[in-house]
């Protein structure tokens, strides 16, 4: 018998260039099996901390494994051996295009900016063999402890949505609890999983400081009101069926949740990087960004000289909170 188990986590909520990108991970997972044992049953191929050789691959928030100095390589190389190691007869190097697909589930995977997503090959920053060893190593992990990752799905919001369902939900805040609890019931139903059949556990990173978060679960799960078991400021929990939630200050702990931590900041990562290399194309020498906001607003007060010069207007690059 297994159960399943939910990571979410989003990367770019600061910014006011460049996406939001919310992630969910979905783990089928033995019986026996709690939250905890993934860090034990996939050490020493997986660690927390910065790998100190190439036997490893670092899972952790984002925020620890990517900087703007450290690079991409040690994220891309997680996130890419994660991805390939729950997907059957994909190619190890693929398009940019591709991999968003994969995640968005659409084919709405072109750029805003309209340059063809496919001209950037993955990886972009390790070597492939860096991948591929991992790929087969993880493989064998998960086959040895009878869980795998079942699915990743990502929900990525560029500037001009943004700012429309700012407008709607009033903040910040609720935009993402109201986006990233869609997007569980997407990565739920995507995989037939009822919440009356199947065994459900959620873990979620707090969100804009809120407590409650009963109203909203019932909004997106309408089969009944959540069972509060607990609502405190570091953590809230409810049960709804077999469906158990957890939002929590620093829900990375959690592997689940830390890969689509990981996920999320990589997408986001790629999407800057397509934006960059526009604006370098337009504005030669033009130093890049990486959106968040004392440096938006140097990037922005640069480029907004031409914009009229191009099909974009300030709604379509700049987030108004």
């Amino acid at each position: 018998m297994s159960y399943y188990i939910v990571g979410i986590d989003e990367a770019g909520y600061g910014p006011n260039l460049g996406p939001l990108v919310i992630c969910a991970t979905l783990w089928r997972v033995p019986d026996e099996f709690a939250v905890e044992n993934f860090w034990t049953a996939l050490a020493p191929l997986v660690t927390q901390d910065k790998p100190i050789s190439g036997s490893q691959i670092q899972v952790a928030d984002s925020k620890v494994i990517y900087s703007s100095t450290s690079g991409l390589e040690n994220l891309e190389r997680s996130v890419l051996s994660l991805w390939l190691a729950a997907r059957t007869g994909d190619s190890p190097t693929t398009s940019y295009k591709t991999f968003k697909k994969s995640l968005i589930g659409t084919e709405a995977a072109s750029h805003y900016l309209n340059r063809p997503t496919s001209e950037l090959t993955l990886p972009a920053a390790v070597k492939i063999i860096q991948v591929l060893q991992f790929d087969d190593q993880l493989k064998i992990k998960y086959s040895q402890n009878n869980f795998n990752l079942t699915g990743v799905h990502a929900r990525l919001v560029q500037p001009a949505e943004f700012n429309a369902l700012l407008e709607k939900y009033g903040n910040k805040g609720q935009l993402l609890s109201q986006l990233s609890l869609l997007l569980i019931h997407t990565i739920l139903e995507k995989h037939d999983i009822k919440i009356e059949q199947a065994k459900i556990l959620v873990f979620a990173d707090k969100q804009g400081g809120r407590k409650s978060y009963a109203g909203l679960i019932a909004e997106h799960f309408p089969q009944g009101m959540p069972k509060v078991l607990q609502e405190e400021q570091v953590v809230s929990r409810y049960e709804l069926g077999q469906m158990n939630w957890q939002f929590s200050v620093g829900s990375e702990r959690y592997f689940p949740v830390a890969v689509a931590s990981m996920f999320a900041k990589y997408l986001r990562e790629l999407e800057m990087k397509i934006f960059n290399e526009y604006w370098s194309k337009q504005i030669p020498g033009i130093k890049p960004t990486a959106g968040y906001p004392v440096d938006a607003k140097r990037f922005f007060h640069i480029i907004e000289q031409i914009l009229k010069n191009t099909p974009l207007t300030k709604n379509d690059l700049w987030r108004e909170k």
